[in-house]
């Protein structure tokens, strides 16, 4: 009864498919599964695959390399996409941007070195997250070099545009709503924000006026 328990499961060990190689790749460079899926869902990266399976190979393992290098420079998922007009970008082309966020660092003063871009919204009392959701809705659009937001009076105006309007109550969507194209101008956005609040002005004098009325007549 055991050695034919034991036949089996020699039997299983010498029938069962070899190790993923891709799996072994990613295992060696401290990858998960999961990150490896979302890149290439991002477009970071393409696998070649056969019977199912993917190829792998030096180019893989460079292009994964490549990737890695530019996560660890700061480079977000989205910024490597944007590397390159097709997707996924070459590792040539990875490479090239790598050179060149590293000579913008290395040209900076030690005291220089924070993201001026988080700095500005910070001092706006913004958050990453919402500043990349206003992005996302069309909201802002930021000029980018070297695969940083460039941060002049014009990106710093429009922020403020859109904070005022937020504060007026206009949601995300509304601002959206300003402009046949996106995003809404500066001038666009601020036409809207004084329509706003003379609207808002006219109501409230209609409530003073109703409630002075309504006095009268109790009186």
């Amino acid at each position: 009864m055991f050695a034919r328990a034991e036949r089996k499961t020699i039997a299983r060990k010498l029938t069962a498919p070899p190790p993923s190689a891709l799996r072994e790749i990613i295992t060696s460079f401290g990858l998960s599964p999961t990150i490896i899926r979302r890149w290439e869902e991002a477009g970071l990266v393409a696998f070649e695959r056969q019977g199912g399976r993917v190829v792998v190979n030096d180019t893989t393992r460079e292009h994964l390399a490549t990737v890695i290098e530019l996560r660890a420079a700061g480079f977000s998922v989205k910024e490597i996409a944007w590397i390159s007009d097709t997707l996924p970008p070459t590792i040539k082309q990875m490479r090239d941007a790598l050179a060149a966020r590293q000579a913008q660092t290395v040209s900076k003063p030690s005291t220089q070195l924070g993201s001026a871009f988080r700095e500005t919204i910070k001092a706006f009392g913004l958050s990453l997250t919402v500043v990349k959701h206003w992005e996302n809705a069309g909201v802002v659009a930021f000029a980018r070099q070297g695969g940083r937001v460039v941060v002049d009076d014009a990106m710093r105006e429009s922020l403020a545009m859109v904070i005022e309007l937020r504060r007026a109550g206009f949601s995300v969507k509304e601002i959206t709503w300003i402009s046949d194209t996106l995003p809404p101008t500066v001038s666009q956005m601020r036409q809207a924000l004084q329509a706003r609040l003379a609207q808002s002005e006219a109501a409230r004098a209609r409530s003073i006026a109703g409630a002075i009325v309504a006095g009268c007549s109790r009186g």
